[in-house]
């Protein structure tokens, strides 16, 4: 399988003009779209304001997890890291759009 976004910084994604959206399931769960990849809400701290999620391919019940996590902090993403090991689910029409923003 082709291999994804590999480590990179918050200015990698304005140059390559990623957008993120902060969307809801059906059922209501915090998910977070970036390039066409659901990300699902892993935790926050409070704190900072940091929040961390992790690729929606990394459950446990997969035959080979996906390593890929990253970071937002107030809403921008800060970090990600690792490789995808799977291309991006098809979309669903299912889900909430929140929020979008181009940080």
């Amino acid at each position: 399988m082709a291999k994804g976004h590999p480590t990179c910084s918050i200015m990698q994604h304005h140059q390559s003009s990623n957008r993120i959206k902060f969307i809801r399931t059906p059922m209501g769960r915090e998910c977070l779209e970036l390039n066409k990849f659901i990300f699902l809400y892993n935790k926050t701290v409070e704190k900072t304001g940091t929040t961390y999620w992790r690729c929606s391919f990394s459950s446990a019940r997969k035959k080979i997890p996906c390593e890929v996590r990253c970071i937002t902090r107030h809403g921008i993403l800060q970090k990600v890291t690792g490789f995808h090991n799977h291309p991006p689910p098809p979309p669903k029409k299912a889900f909430t759009k929140i929020k979008e923003t181009n940080k």
